[in-house]
């Protein structure tokens, strides 16, 4: 969702091509094409890189982005991760 280009060259029905790939059942799939996808799905890929640089237990981990996948819930994926600025606006976000 975030690479414009990625539909370059590709011959396919976009629907049916982004409902086959969403296999983890991802909330954000509900909004693509929409005006705020792109902005949500940055925000969610700078969310996951800092939950992999975590410190923390692999399975909580895992637990925090499941739950941001399947229900765009930040919460679970910043209270484990570093305080910072990103973590600040993404809760601020979430509270919308």
């Amino acid at each position: 969702m975030t690479n414009r280009f990625f539909w370059q060259g590709i011959r396919t029905d976009e629907d049916a091509l982004i409902k086959a790939m969403n296999v983890a059942g991802d909330r954000l799939v509900e909004e693509y094409g929409g005006r705020k996808a792109k902005q949500r799905a940055e925000l969610e890929l700078d969310l996951i890189k800092q939950l992999e640089d975590a410190s923390d237990d692999a399975l909580d981990k895992c637990r925090a982005l499941w739950t941001l996948i399947t229900t765009g819930k930040e919460d679970a994926v910043v209270a484990l991760v570093e305080p910072g600025p990103l973590t600040h606006a993404a809760g601020a976000a979430g509270s919308r």
